[in-house]
């Protein structure tokens, strides 16, 4: 996925790091709507990342009961405080990402919606510091 975001011949926007000893996620979804759910992930971490620092992106991966459960985490300016609750909502944006960079604000809105369709959830974990988005994904039954 990492791959769509850079053109041929140039370096990479970001680094990804997949922490070892995940678990095989084993599932029935759609797959495309699964895969905007991540390439809007990355994409918003390409788009409000730090000017100071290189990109950084971690994803770690977890079986718990009946789901998996997906971290996205990157150091980027973060969710300010009030925004925490209403970056899901349709259409919103925060100030500090209306001033960074251009945006419909559908992204996560949409992200969340799909996750949902398909029996999991988009949320978010920790605002800043890293900014952390937890994506559960329900695990195929035998």
């Amino acid at each position: 996925m990492a791959n769509r975001f850079y053109r041929t011949g140039s370096p990479p926007p970001f680094i990804l790091q997949l922490k070892p000893g995940h678990p095989r996620i084993r599932t029935v979804v759609d797959k495309v709507k699964l895969s905007e759910v991540f390439d809007n992930l990355f994409a918003n971490a390409i788009k409000y990342r730090r000017s100071d620092e290189s990109l950084s992106v971690t994803v770690t991966c977890e079986a718990l009961g009946d789901r998996y459960r997906v971290r996205v985490s990157d150091k980027g300016i973060g969710i300010e405080s009030g925004s925490e609750v209403r970056i899901f909502e349709e259409g919103y944006r925060g100030p500090n990402a209306i001033k960074r960079a251009q945006g419909s604000g559908l992204g996560l809105w949409l992200a969340r919606r799909y996750m949902r369709e398909m029996g999991g959830d988009v949320t978010l974990e920790q605002p800043a510091g890293p900014t952390t988005f937890v994506v559960d994904i329900v695990k195929k039954k035998p």
